[in-house]
């Protein structure tokens, strides 16, 4: 009996054992399975419903929870920093309470950036104004600038937040537009700023040294002589220019200008007795200026000093010197060694400047000196001269070619007057003893009308040879020549008042070193010998200002001093000439 009631006994222990573990079973809960945050901090929060302990694991970095274990039901904090990035992130935190397991997914939205720009475009002048243009950029990031053209300059090319930032564009120096696009980043977002610059208005042209004015022609002449010299311009523009040269005798002083600015072009000597021609070209954007370089050959000349020749006589392009209109005196006698004394002569007008220029080129790049229309590439280095002076309001047009100087014509406000066949006034070389003679006509406008025209004959001859006495002293080595030119005038319309036909006799006295005559005397009578004009010119040796030198050719106590030269300065193509004055001047 006693051993019935202990195995009963055993049998409610266990019973109860049994039913204490039936109690003990864990359960958990959790108020949602899925928790989303916004990209900024933001908190929220999880119920946990348990029986049990509790932890919360694999919790990433971007979120903090209070608290992360526990025992029983809970509210759980769970808060989340600022994403920062442009991307959406996501966990899955457990929630452990013994054998039970819940997850909870979180997730965060990608940060949000605002990035816009008050205009999608700025446009500036080609020549833009100092300040620059403004832009507003709204962001609530940092931002960065890129793909800035190198002419253009930010006020800044990175910032954070709002900004309105300065656009500053170099000028524009060529005539096309140009563009660019500019990148502004904020995050992942961007905006495009378009840059657009007009294109410049080029100009370009020559001009004179003191900028008071400017030639028509965008391709001039320059001409040299042979020996190693320099010529200059003024280059007159309102952009950057750069120069080159074809011809590796004919320098630039520089490669590239500004504005206004002279270049200046340097050329060696021409040891060649031919010609040489090469081009320098100004370059602006699309539009050029053009200076054709010519240089003339050696010129043989012989010791013979009783001589005029083309190198030392004939006129030269920059020549300057001063004359001074006489009253007439006898020339005297010719024949070997003269001595002709005119130290005492009488002054009329003091001051004659005598001024030797080369011809402009006209828009269509001709020369035109008078009625004649030249083409450029049709003739020689230097060749083409005309006169003025500061006394008689005319221009008289020269050429040398063949070895003479060929008058072409002469104009002023009334009358026009051009030769053809040309009248001859000098031929190169002419020794003591030569003689020539040459036939020339004229066609004469007179205020626009063609009333007559003109025949005849123009002869020279070198007369004489020896001593001339100035007021300057007395000079050796000295040659005359006699010239004569015939007219005989051919009325077109009308009645023609006064004589036909009239003779002009001109003598010249050279001395040697000299390119321009020392003296002249003009006289002009008609067929019945009557005198109806005289005077003379005497060009004082001291006043010879084209000369390298000057050196003194003159007489101590008026004894002569034999066998005394200066060398005559052959200057650059920026001047021009004129040989013998006529009368009708």
């Amino acid at each position: 009996m006693k051993k019935f009631f202990f195995i009963i006994s055993i049998l409610a222990c266990f019973i109860a054992c049994s039913s204490d573990k039936e109690e003990e079973i864990i359960t958990l809960e959790l108020s949602q399975s899925e928790i989303s945050f916004s990209a900024n901090e933001e908190t929220k929060d999880l119920s946990v419903k348990t029986n049990g302990s509790w932890t919360i694991s694999d919790i990433p970095d971007w979120i903090s929870i209070d608290p992360k274990e526990g025992k029983g039901n809970y509210k759980i904090t769970l808060k989340s920093e600022e994403n920062l990035k442009e991307e959406e992130r996501s966990a899955t935190l457990k929630i452990v309470a013994k054998d039970k397991i819940k997850e909870l997914k979180i997730k965060q939205n990608a940060k949000n950036v605002e990035l816009s720009i008050s205009k999608p475009e700025l446009v500036f002048d080609a020549e833009p104004i100092a300040d620059g243009l403004t832009l507003d950029i709204v962001s609530n990031e940092p931002w960065t600038i890129v793909d800035i053209p190198e002419w253009c300059t930010l006020s800044a090319d990175k910032g954070e937040g709002n900004m309105t930032i300065t656009v500053v564009v170099d000028k524009n120096y060529i005539d096309i537009k140009r563009d660019a696009t500019i990148i502004i980043k904020a995050g992942s977002k961007t905006e495009e700023l378009k840059l657009k610059q007009e294109a410049l208005n080029i100009q370009i042209v020559f001009s004179m040294m003191d900028l008071t004015g400017t030639y028509a022609s965008d391709i001039l002449d320059m001409g040299f002589y042979s020996e190693a010299s320099a010529n200059s311009i003024m280059i007159r523009s309102n952009t950057k220019w750069t120069v080159q040269s074809n011809a590796t005798w004919a320098t630039p002083d520089k490669n590239n200008g500004n504005g206004n600015q002279p270049i200046t072009i340097s050329v060696t000597e021409n040891k060649n007795k031919t010609d040489r021609n090469g081009e320098v070209t100004i370059t602006a954007g699309s539009k050029f200026l053009k200076l054709i370089i010519g240089q003339g050959g050696m010129i043989d000349v012989t010791d013979n000093p009783y001589q005029i020749n083309q190198r030392d006589n004939a006129p030269h392009i920059g020549d300057y010197l001063i004359k001074k209109k006489i009253s007439y005196v006898d020339p005297g006698n010719g024949g070997k060694n003269a001595s002709w004394n005119f130290s005492n002569l009488t002054v009329l007008i003091d001051k004659y400047e005598a001024n030797y220029r080369a011809p402009n080129m006209a828009e269509d790049h001709t020369y035109r000196l008078g009625l004649d229309i030249i083409d450029p590439s049709k003739i020689s280095a230097n060749s083409l001269i005309i006169y003025t002076d500061n006394v008689v309001n005319t221009m008289y047009y020269y050429e040398i070619k063949n070895n003479q100087l060929q008058a072409m014509g002469h104009e002023n406000s009334t009358t026009l007057l051009q030769y053809n066949p040309r009248m001859i006034e000098d031929k190169y070389p002419t020794y003591y003893g030569d003689s020539y003679k040459y036939d020339y006509q004229s066609d004469v406008w007179y205020s626009g009308r063609n009333d007559f025209r003109t025949k005849g004959y123009y002869e020279m001859k070198a007369d004489g040879y020896g001593t001339i006495t100035l007021p300057s002293g007395t000079y050796n080595n000295v040659l005359r020549i006699k010239y004569v030119q015939t007219i005989q005038y051919i009325p077109l319309r009308g009645v023609w008042e006064g004589p036909l036909e009239y003779e002009f006799i001109t003598y010249k006295w050279y001395v040697k070193g000299y390119r321009y005559p020392v003296l002249e005397t003009m006289r002009m009578v008609d067929t019945t010998g009557f005198e109806t004009a005289s005077l003379g010119f005497y060009y004082p040796p001291t006043d010879h200002t084209y000369l390298k030198q000057t050196k003194q050719v003159v007489s101590v106590d008026n004894k002569p001093i034999t066998n005394v030269r200066s060398t005559p300065r052959k200057t650059s193509r920026s001047e021009s000439v004129r040989p013998i004055l006529q009368l009708t001047k």
